[in-house]
């Protein structure tokens, strides 16, 4: 179930939605640095306000996260995560977690970036259709995600829905033989490299079949 949280600001979402990094830097009480050094913004908000907005969401349950993972702002993400991970956890009122929301977007690297930060323990979150990250990409072509996401769990091919429909049959209503593929062999690679201490290196590194 999606948290009850205070209603986001209109600035920030729409600094969340264009990726104004000052304005986020501002209500948020990011850190603004180059270069190793980290400036200290005169015009900040109160930390109890800052809190708050951070806290916030829109009508439809996305926090600051969900929305920069939606549009793509994958520096904005890291900052935020790196402000506070719990919004990883945070669910949208259909469920979905910032993870979803960037993987249907398809950008890889802010799926990486969220992982990175915590979200390999949200891979088997589910929306409210009982999808997982997963189901999205496959639905959306989303290669390099696919790739990012078996590493972590290469098991989630045959995760099924609400609707008893895994990402791997997604794929394949599709018709796209390259995904069913791609899903296939990491999940044959799985099983190779399940008694390995070094599964990931071993996921990475493990040649095509």
């Amino acid at each position: 179930m999606a948290e009850v949280r205070p209603l986001m600001n209109p600035k920030l979402l729409e600094a969340a939605i264009k990726g104004d990094e000052q304005v986020l830097t501002e209500m948020l009480g990011l850190e603004e640095g180059h270069g190793g050094q980290v400036n200290v913004m005169i015009n900040a908000v109160p930390v109890i306000e800052q809190h708050n907005h951070l806290q916030s969401a829109t009508f439809m349950g996305n926090t600051v996260l969900h929305v920069l993972c939606s549009n793509d702002h994958d520096a904005l993400a890291s900052k935020i995560c790196n402000k506070d991970t719990s919004l990883l956890k945070a669910r949208n009122k259909m469920l979905e977690t910032p993870l979803h929301c960037a993987v249907k977007g398809g950008c890889t690297r802010n799926v990486s970036t969220l992982l990175k930060f915590g979200a390999e323990a949200m891979v088997r979150g589910r929306n409210c259709h009982g999808e997982t990250a997963l189901h999205e990409a496959a639905r959306h072509h989303h290669k390099g995600v696919v790739d990012e996401l078996m590493i972590v769990d290469p098991e989630l091919a045959y995760e099924f829905d609400n609707y008893g429909v895994s990402a791997l049959e997604v794929a394949l209503a599709r018709g796209n033989n390259e995904m069913v593929e791609k899903l296939s062999d990491q999940s044959i690679k799985s099983r190779i490299c399940s008694s390995r201490p070094d599964r990931r290196n071993c996921m990475e590194n493990t040649g095509d079949f």
